[in-house]
């Protein structure tokens, strides 16, 4: 950690209820707004990928090889699932940001004391819902070259033409 680094700690250690409480509301947008580039670009690059391969499957390696017809299938699940992953993760963080809002009600209500621990769930399962889109991500975009590795059109070099015979001295 450089000199920098040090100061900034002992200045937040040192800082007011207030200045903490703006900082940390600070963090917490910084948060959200990462995580909503996160689903933006998993959605795009999912679905930009789906495309894609459709493309290559039309333009460049129409008559691909039947045996790894399911490797495509799983980069395009890989794919699906991604996006699937997203979109649910959509749901169930408007579900968190609801239990958690009810968790603070019933916080503020009791005076900070409740009788069991609260536990955001939804919370849980969001933030697994994104590890399994960036993986099922992952897999898509390795199928999908495994499949155009092998389905690459090969090129065959030119065959020369065939040598005219040498003029001879009458």
């Amino acid at each position: 950690m450089g000199q920098e680094g040090l100061q900034d700690a002992a200045e937040l250690g040192q800082m007011d209820q207030e200045t903490y409480l703006k900082e940390r509301a600070s963090l917490i947008d910084a948060e959200h707004s990462s995580s909503d580039e996160h689903d933006k670009a998993a959605l795009t690059l999912s679905g930009g990928a789906l495309a894609l391969s459709i493309t290559f499957l039309e333009k460049i390696a129409p008559n691909p090889s039947p045996e790894s017809t399911w490797i495509l299938f799983v980069a395009w699940a890989g794919f699906i699932l991604s996006i699937t992953s997203v979109l649910a993760g959509f749901h169930l963080s408007q579900l968190a940001c609801r239990k958690q809002r009810d968790i603070l009600d019933q916080m503020q209500l009791s005076g900070g004391k409740l009788d069991v621990e609260p536990i955001n769930r939804f919370s849980n399962w969001t933030l697994r819902l994104n590890y399994a889109s960036f993986g099922f991500f992952v897999v898509g975009v390795a199928f999908l070259a495994w499949y155009v590795g092998g389905n690459l059109p090969t090129s065959t070099p030119a065959t020369p033409a065939a040598a005219a015979p040498l003029p001879t001295n009458p």
